[in-house]
Protein backbone atom coordinates (compact mmCIF):
# COMPACT_ATOMS: atom_id res chain seq x y z
CA UNK A 1 0.00 0.00 0.00
CA UNK A 2 1.16 3.55 -1.10
CA UNK A 3 0.26 6.80 0.50
CA UNK A 4 -0.84 9.90 -1.34
CA UNK A 5 -0.61 13.50 -0.39
CA UNK A 6 -0.69 14.84 2.90
CA UNK A 7 -4.29 16.62 4.00
CA UNK A 8 -4.00 19.27 6.57
CA UNK A 9 -6.90 19.05 9.14
CA UNK A 10 -7.62 21.16 12.04
CA UNK A 11 -8.93 18.99 15.19
CA UNK A 12 -11.90 20.82 17.54
CA UNK A 13 -11.38 22.44 20.84
CA UNK A 14 -11.53 19.42 22.95
CA UNK A 15 -13.04 19.05 26.50
CA UNK A 16 -9.97 18.62 28.67
CA UNK A 17 -6.99 20.18 26.99
CA UNK A 18 -8.91 23.32 25.96
CA UNK A 19 -6.39 23.82 22.82
CA UNK A 20 -6.61 23.29 19.28
CA UNK A 21 -4.70 20.69 17.70
CA UNK A 22 -3.59 20.96 13.92
CA UNK A 23 -1.51 18.94 12.27
CA UNK A 24 -1.24 16.50 9.02
CA UNK A 25 -2.56 12.98 7.97
CA UNK A 26 -1.70 10.88 5.55
CA UNK A 27 -4.69 9.60 2.85
CA UNK A 28 -4.66 5.77 2.26
CA UNK A 29 -4.30 5.33 -1.48
CA UNK A 30 -3.53 2.60 -3.67
CA UNK A 31 -0.59 3.14 -5.63
CA UNK A 32 -1.05 0.65 -8.56
CA UNK A 33 2.84 0.88 -10.22
CA UNK A 34 4.27 0.55 -6.76
CA UNK A 35 2.70 -2.29 -5.66
CA UNK A 36 3.20 -4.32 -8.48
CA UNK A 37 6.95 -3.76 -8.62
CA UNK A 38 6.62 -4.50 -5.02
CA UNK A 39 5.12 -8.09 -5.89
CA UNK A 40 7.38 -8.49 -8.44
CA UNK A 41 9.89 -8.41 -6.23
CA UNK A 42 9.13 -10.34 -3.85
CA UNK A 43 8.10 -13.16 -6.31
CA UNK A 44 11.58 -12.92 -7.96
CA UNK A 45 13.16 -13.32 -4.44
CA UNK A 46 11.02 -16.40 -3.81
CA UNK A 47 11.77 -17.91 -6.44
CA UNK A 48 15.40 -17.48 -6.58
CA UNK A 49 15.50 -19.23 -3.64
CA UNK A 50 13.19 -22.11 -4.11
CA UNK A 51 15.70 -22.38 -7.18
CA UNK A 52 19.16 -22.90 -4.59
CA UNK A 53 16.91 -25.55 -2.71
CA UNK A 54 16.29 -25.89 1.14
CA UNK A 55 18.79 -24.89 3.40
CA UNK A 56 21.53 -27.98 4.19
CA UNK A 57 23.63 -28.70 6.95
CA UNK A 58 27.10 -30.68 7.72
CA UNK A 59 26.68 -32.25 11.06
CA UNK A 60 30.49 -33.17 12.67
CA UNK A 61 31.22 -35.21 15.68
CA UNK A 62 34.46 -33.69 17.17
CA UNK A 63 36.95 -35.47 18.82
CA UNK A 64 39.64 -34.34 21.29
CA UNK A 65 43.36 -34.92 20.36
CA UNK A 66 46.75 -33.96 20.31
CA UNK A 67 48.83 -33.28 17.36
CA UNK A 68 52.97 -33.96 17.49
CA UNK A 69 54.29 -31.71 14.69
CA UNK A 70 58.14 -32.71 15.42
CA UNK A 71 57.54 -34.37 12.43
CA UNK A 72 56.76 -33.39 8.39
CA UNK A 73 53.09 -35.03 8.41
CA UNK A 74 52.00 -34.55 12.49
CA UNK A 75 51.01 -37.96 14.12
CA UNK A 76 47.46 -37.70 15.87
CA UNK A 77 47.06 -39.17 19.03
CA UNK A 78 43.31 -39.19 20.10
CA UNK A 79 41.87 -38.06 23.41
CA UNK A 80 38.37 -39.40 24.96
CA UNK A 81 38.15 -36.14 26.12
CA UNK A 82 39.42 -32.21 26.40
CA UNK A 83 40.67 -32.47 30.29
CA UNK A 84 41.72 -29.12 31.97
CA UNK A 85 44.08 -28.62 34.31
CA UNK A 86 44.41 -26.30 37.95
CA UNK A 87 48.24 -26.24 37.21
CA UNK A 88 51.00 -28.79 35.84
CA UNK A 89 52.49 -29.18 32.49
CA UNK A 90 49.01 -30.60 30.59
CA UNK A 91 47.37 -27.01 32.24
CA UNK A 92 48.30 -24.64 29.11
CA UNK A 93 46.60 -26.74 27.04
CA UNK A 94 43.31 -24.77 26.63
CA UNK A 95 42.61 -23.42 23.00
CA UNK A 96 41.29 -25.10 20.30
CA UNK A 97 40.39 -23.89 16.68
CA UNK A 98 37.49 -25.83 14.10
CA UNK A 99 36.86 -25.23 10.92
CA UNK A 100 33.30 -24.00 9.26
CA UNK A 101 33.87 -22.52 5.98
CA UNK A 102 36.35 -26.09 5.07
CA UNK A 103 33.57 -28.05 6.17
CA UNK A 104 31.51 -27.16 3.73
CA UNK A 105 31.79 -29.61 1.30
CA UNK A 106 32.38 -29.35 -2.47
CA UNK A 107 29.85 -29.63 -5.71
CA UNK A 108 28.87 -33.40 -5.79
CA UNK A 109 31.86 -34.97 -7.63
CA UNK A 110 31.04 -37.58 -10.11
CA UNK A 111 32.65 -40.55 -8.24
CA UNK A 112 30.50 -39.97 -5.29
CA UNK A 113 27.15 -41.40 -4.47
CA UNK A 114 24.02 -39.28 -3.89
CA UNK A 115 24.05 -37.09 -0.42
CA UNK A 116 22.27 -33.39 0.10
CA UNK A 117 25.16 -32.22 2.13
CA UNK A 118 27.13 -31.14 -1.09
CA UNK A 119 26.59 -27.75 -2.37
CA UNK A 120 25.10 -26.95 -5.81
CA UNK A 121 27.12 -23.44 -6.25
CA UNK A 122 30.58 -22.06 -5.69
CA UNK A 123 28.87 -19.17 -3.95
CA UNK A 124 26.71 -20.15 -0.28
CA UNK A 125 25.37 -18.35 2.56
CA UNK A 126 26.77 -19.34 5.55
CA UNK A 127 23.96 -19.24 8.33
CA UNK A 128 25.27 -20.14 11.09
CA UNK A 129 26.58 -22.83 12.89
CA UNK A 130 25.71 -24.63 16.30
CA UNK A 131 28.38 -26.00 18.63
CA UNK A 132 26.64 -28.43 21.46
CA UNK A 133 29.15 -30.04 24.42
CA UNK A 134 28.70 -31.71 27.54
CA UNK A 135 30.80 -30.46 30.29
CA UNK A 136 31.72 -32.31 33.86
CA UNK A 137 33.63 -30.62 36.05
CA UNK A 138 34.43 -30.59 40.29
CA UNK A 139 35.99 -27.14 40.21
CA UNK A 140 35.87 -23.73 38.79
CA UNK A 141 35.91 -23.60 34.70
CA UNK A 142 36.05 -21.58 31.83
CA UNK A 143 34.60 -21.31 28.49
CA UNK A 144 34.96 -18.73 25.99
CA UNK A 145 33.62 -19.40 22.16
CA UNK A 146 33.44 -17.30 18.75
CA UNK A 147 33.38 -16.83 15.15
CA UNK A 148 36.00 -14.87 13.61
CA UNK A 149 38.00 -15.08 10.18
CA UNK A 150 41.12 -16.25 10.16
CA UNK A 151 43.89 -14.20 7.30
CA UNK A 152 46.94 -17.00 8.51
CA UNK A 153 45.27 -19.58 6.20
CA UNK A 154 46.41 -17.22 3.11
CA UNK A 155 48.51 -19.15 0.71
CA UNK A 156 48.53 -22.66 2.68
CA UNK A 157 47.02 -25.72 1.21
CA UNK A 158 44.79 -26.97 4.09
CA UNK A 159 46.62 -30.42 5.12
CA UNK A 160 47.54 -31.53 9.12
CA UNK A 161 50.55 -29.21 8.51
CA UNK A 162 48.73 -26.33 8.61
CA UNK A 163 46.07 -26.29 10.06
CA UNK A 164 45.28 -27.78 13.72
CA UNK A 165 42.03 -30.34 12.78
CA UNK A 166 42.05 -32.99 9.78
CA UNK A 167 39.14 -35.28 9.15
CA UNK A 168 39.04 -38.50 10.63
CA UNK A 169 38.46 -40.55 7.67
CA UNK A 170 41.74 -39.68 6.34
CA UNK A 171 43.43 -40.43 9.14
CA UNK A 172 41.58 -43.84 9.84
CA UNK A 173 41.66 -44.59 6.18
CA UNK A 174 44.32 -42.74 4.18
CA UNK A 175 43.04 -44.11 0.54
CA UNK A 176 39.61 -42.46 1.65
CA UNK A 177 39.03 -39.82 -0.42
CA UNK A 178 37.09 -37.66 1.78
CA UNK A 179 34.25 -36.41 0.51
CA UNK A 180 31.75 -34.91 3.38
CA UNK A 181 32.98 -34.24 6.57
CA UNK A 182 31.36 -36.18 9.65
CA UNK A 183 34.55 -36.69 12.24
CA UNK A 184 37.06 -34.38 12.84
CA UNK A 185 40.17 -34.76 14.83
CA UNK A 186 40.91 -30.82 16.26
CA UNK A 187 44.24 -30.14 18.69
CA UNK A 188 44.77 -28.53 21.61
CA UNK A 189 47.14 -26.53 21.90
CA UNK A 190 48.69 -24.04 24.26
CA UNK A 191 49.42 -20.52 23.38
CA UNK A 192 52.56 -20.95 22.23
CA UNK A 193 51.43 -23.53 20.29
CA UNK A 194 48.65 -21.34 18.61
CA UNK A 195 50.98 -18.74 18.01
CA UNK A 196 54.06 -20.64 17.49
CA UNK A 197 55.67 -18.72 20.13
CA UNK A 198 58.79 -21.37 20.79
CA UNK A 199 59.03 -22.20 17.40
CA UNK A 200 58.41 -25.84 17.84
CA UNK A 201 59.90 -28.19 15.17
CA UNK A 202 60.63 -27.43 11.98
CA UNK A 203 57.05 -28.03 10.01
CA UNK A 204 55.38 -25.63 13.00
CA UNK A 205 52.64 -23.44 11.60
CA UNK A 206 50.68 -20.12 13.16
CA UNK A 207 47.45 -20.34 13.66
CA UNK A 208 46.73 -16.99 14.57
CA UNK A 209 48.04 -13.83 13.44
CA UNK A 210 48.75 -11.15 15.91
CA UNK A 211 47.96 -7.62 14.30
CA UNK A 212 45.29 -9.51 12.78
CA UNK A 213 44.03 -12.16 14.52
CA UNK A 214 41.19 -11.75 16.81
CA UNK A 215 42.88 -10.51 20.02
CA UNK A 216 44.21 -7.19 20.69
CA UNK A 217 48.01 -6.63 21.31
CA UNK A 218 50.22 -4.42 23.28
CA UNK A 219 53.82 -3.91 22.91
CA UNK A 220 55.73 -6.11 25.64
CA UNK A 221 59.65 -5.61 26.21
CA UNK A 222 60.97 -8.88 25.15
CA UNK A 223 59.34 -11.30 27.25
CA UNK A 224 56.74 -12.94 24.88
CA UNK A 225 55.65 -14.27 21.11
CA UNK A 226 58.40 -11.98 18.80
CA UNK A 227 59.59 -10.19 21.62
CA UNK A 228 57.43 -7.51 21.14
CA UNK A 229 53.73 -8.08 21.35
CA UNK A 230 51.24 -9.79 24.16
CA UNK A 231 47.44 -9.81 24.13
CA UNK A 232 45.78 -7.52 25.75
CA UNK A 233 45.01 -9.59 29.11
CA UNK A 234 45.14 -9.33 32.69
CA UNK A 235 46.34 -12.69 33.29
CA UNK A 236 47.85 -13.55 28.98
CA UNK A 237 45.25 -15.71 28.25
CA UNK A 238 42.23 -15.30 25.78
CA UNK A 239 39.34 -15.38 28.53
CA UNK A 240 40.43 -12.16 30.07
CA UNK A 241 41.90 -10.61 26.68
CA UNK A 242 40.54 -7.78 24.76
CA UNK A 243 39.23 -8.13 21.31
CA UNK A 244 40.54 -6.02 18.05
CA UNK A 245 38.67 -4.16 15.86
CA UNK A 246 40.12 -4.67 12.45
CA UNK A 247 40.40 -7.48 10.60
CA UNK A 248 40.11 -10.75 12.73
CA UNK A 249 37.77 -9.54 14.86
CA UNK A 250 35.26 -11.74 16.24
CA UNK A 251 32.34 -12.35 13.96
CA UNK A 252 28.32 -12.86 14.20
CA UNK A 253 26.09 -13.36 17.45
CA UNK A 254 26.13 -15.72 19.45
CA UNK A 255 22.90 -17.42 21.63
CA UNK A 256 23.29 -19.97 24.07
CA UNK A 257 21.51 -21.75 26.78
CA UNK A 258 22.86 -23.76 29.66
CA UNK A 259 21.10 -26.68 30.90
CA UNK A 260 18.08 -26.30 28.49
CA UNK A 261 17.33 -22.85 29.63
CA UNK A 262 15.94 -19.74 27.79
CA UNK A 263 18.71 -18.91 24.96
CA UNK A 264 20.08 -15.37 25.68
CA UNK A 265 22.30 -13.16 23.36
CA UNK A 266 26.07 -13.04 24.12
CA UNK A 267 27.06 -10.77 21.49
CA UNK A 268 30.16 -11.28 19.61
CA UNK A 269 31.31 -13.73 21.57
CA UNK A 270 30.22 -16.37 24.63
CA UNK A 271 31.89 -15.99 27.86
CA UNK A 272 31.15 -17.60 30.80
CA UNK A 273 32.43 -19.06 34.09
CA UNK A 274 31.49 -22.25 35.62
CA UNK A 275 31.90 -22.30 39.46
CA UNK A 276 31.13 -24.68 41.95
CA UNK A 277 29.06 -24.41 45.32
CA UNK A 278 30.79 -26.14 47.22
CA UNK A 279 34.16 -28.36 48.12
CA UNK A 280 33.85 -31.49 45.53
CA UNK A 281 37.59 -32.85 45.47
CA UNK A 282 38.83 -34.29 48.60
CA UNK A 283 41.70 -33.27 51.28
CA UNK A 284 43.84 -35.92 50.44
CA UNK A 285 44.04 -36.23 46.90
CA UNK A 286 47.38 -35.52 45.62
CA UNK A 287 47.01 -35.00 41.69
CA UNK A 288 49.04 -37.48 40.60
CA UNK A 289 46.00 -39.03 38.60
CA UNK A 290 45.54 -36.84 35.40
CA UNK A 291 41.97 -38.49 35.09
CA UNK A 292 38.37 -36.66 36.34
CA UNK A 293 39.19 -38.97 40.08
CA UNK A 294 40.07 -37.77 43.79
CA UNK A 295 36.43 -36.18 43.64
CA UNK A 296 33.34 -36.39 46.06
CA UNK A 297 30.99 -35.26 43.29
CA UNK A 298 31.12 -33.00 40.41
CA UNK A 299 28.71 -30.71 38.14
CA UNK A 300 26.97 -31.68 35.22
CA UNK A 301 26.21 -29.39 32.74
CA UNK A 302 24.95 -29.12 28.59
CA UNK A 303 25.85 -25.96 26.91
CA UNK A 304 24.08 -25.50 23.34
CA UNK A 305 25.31 -22.14 21.21
CA UNK A 306 24.24 -21.28 17.90
CA UNK A 307 26.65 -18.56 16.30
CA UNK A 308 24.08 -16.52 13.47
CA UNK A 309 26.58 -15.98 10.82
CA UNK A 310 24.80 -14.69 7.39
CA UNK A 311 27.82 -14.82 5.63
CA UNK A 312 28.50 -15.15 2.00
CA UNK A 313 31.29 -17.33 1.22
CA UNK A 314 32.47 -17.81 -2.48
CA UNK A 315 35.16 -20.54 -3.29
CA UNK A 316 37.56 -20.85 -6.32
CA UNK A 317 37.05 -23.90 -7.46
CA UNK A 318 33.76 -26.43 -7.86
CA UNK A 319 36.11 -29.31 -6.19
CA UNK A 320 37.03 -28.09 -3.13
CA UNK A 321 36.37 -25.63 -0.24
CA UNK A 322 38.81 -22.72 -0.41
CA UNK A 323 37.69 -19.57 -0.30
CA UNK A 324 38.37 -16.78 -2.27
CA UNK A 325 39.17 -14.14 0.19
CA UNK A 326 41.84 -16.53 1.59
CA UNK A 327 40.19 -15.92 4.96
CA UNK A 328 37.92 -19.10 6.18
CA UNK A 329 35.29 -18.59 8.71
CA UNK A 330 36.54 -20.99 11.86
CA UNK A 331 35.76 -21.02 15.10
CA UNK A 332 37.82 -20.19 18.42
CA UNK A 333 37.33 -22.66 21.84
CA UNK A 334 38.97 -22.13 24.60
CA UNK A 335 38.21 -24.20 27.86
CA UNK A 336 40.23 -24.13 31.19
CA UNK A 337 40.63 -23.44 34.85
CA UNK A 338 41.19 -20.22 36.35
CA UNK A 339 43.99 -21.30 38.23
CA UNK A 340 44.97 -22.75 42.11
CA UNK A 341 45.72 -20.57 44.59
CA UNK A 342 48.91 -21.92 45.25
CA UNK A 343 51.95 -23.05 43.19
CA UNK A 344 53.70 -25.45 45.29
CA UNK A 345 52.93 -28.42 42.76
CA UNK A 346 53.78 -27.33 39.50
CA UNK A 347 54.96 -30.60 37.85
CA UNK A 348 51.58 -32.23 38.76
CA UNK A 349 48.60 -32.37 36.70
CA UNK A 350 45.96 -31.18 38.74
CA UNK A 351 42.38 -31.90 36.90
CA UNK A 352 39.33 -29.55 37.56
CA UNK A 353 36.91 -30.97 34.51
CA UNK A 354 36.78 -31.43 31.19
CA UNK A 355 34.80 -31.44 27.74
CA UNK A 356 33.21 -35.15 27.80
CA UNK A 357 31.51 -34.89 24.16
CA UNK A 358 31.39 -31.84 21.22
CA UNK A 359 29.72 -31.61 18.24
CA UNK A 360 28.83 -29.28 15.74
CA UNK A 361 27.27 -28.17 13.02
CA UNK A 362 27.48 -25.98 9.92
CA UNK A 363 24.29 -24.47 8.29
CA UNK A 364 24.22 -22.89 4.52
CA UNK A 365 22.02 -22.39 1.79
Amino acid sequence: MAYGKFKKYGARKGKASGRRRSGAKATQKWNKGTLDKFVEAKVERALKKASRGPPRSVPVQLLASLFDRSEEIPAITPLDKWTSYIEGPLAQKKYAILPISEVIPSQRPSSSSADDRFRSYDTVLVKGVSLRLTLNHAEGVRLLVFAFRNGMRRDTLASAGTRPFVDASSVKNPKCDGGVVSELYYDIMSKEELMNMDGVGKHYFRNLGIHDGPFAVRRVAGTTFDSKFDWKSTDSSAFTSRFNKEEGRPVGTVYGKVDGGVSKSHGKAFKALFGTASLMRTVAYDGQNPDLQGWISSRHRQVELFIKLNKRERFTVSNGSRSVNECPLELFVGFDSPGSLHSGSSSKNVASGAIMAMDMEVYYE
